[in-house]
């Protein structure tokens, strides 16, 4: 009888030992796919030609935006502290040869304050020139924006952090 009672714990104790992995494994699938579904805005940072070292090279920043939601586009044009910036950690490889100009921006007007406002929505981003002065070049940076919704006026500061190695040409 003895071994019989051992026998029944061990069934139950596996039992129970994989019910508990069965919940975290399906914990964990819904938590990766809610934080694939929260992701509003996806960044990608590219070179659009060959580069050759000390001539122009163009990078584009790229996003793709959830709908209903905006980012306002480059500083200069907007002066309501939610204009895109994007920041690069100089170090003698680059240089910065132009402002950064904004791809597929559109005029809205906010209906708050009355004022036009440039904006991005749905797909877009930002081209910047540079010049590369060393071979191949490690770039690092990173884009401040701010997440706006259309229905609810939510509002969400955010960065992103990139980092682009330039393979250049002889």
């Amino acid at each position: 009888m003895k071994m019989l009672k051992e026998k029944t714990t061990y069934k139950l104790s596996i039992k129970m030992n994989f019910k508990k992995h069965i919940l975290a494994i399906t914990i964990f699938s819904m938590s990766l796919l809610h934080a694939q579904q929260n992701i509003l805005a996806k960044w990608e940072v590219m070179i659009l030609e060959d580069a050759v070292i000390n001539e122009r090279t163009e990078l584009m920043f790229g996003v793709k935006l959830k709908p209903l939601w905006f980012i306002h586009s480059i500083n200069g044009k907007d002066k309501n502290g939610k204009n895109t910036s994007i920041w690069f950690r100089e170090n003698g490889d680059f240089k910065i040869i132009e402002k950064p100009e904004a791809i597929y921006e559109i005029e809205q007007r906010n209906e708050s304050n009355n004022k036009v406002e440039y904006v991005l929505v749905g797909e877009g981003g930002f081209m910047q020139t540079i010049k590369t002065l060393k071979a191949n070049p490690i770039i690092k940076g990173q884009i401040n924006y701010v997440l706006c919704n259309r229905s609810t006026n939510q509002e969400i500061p955010q960065e992103y952090h990139f980092e682009i190695k330039v393979i250049t040409k002889q």
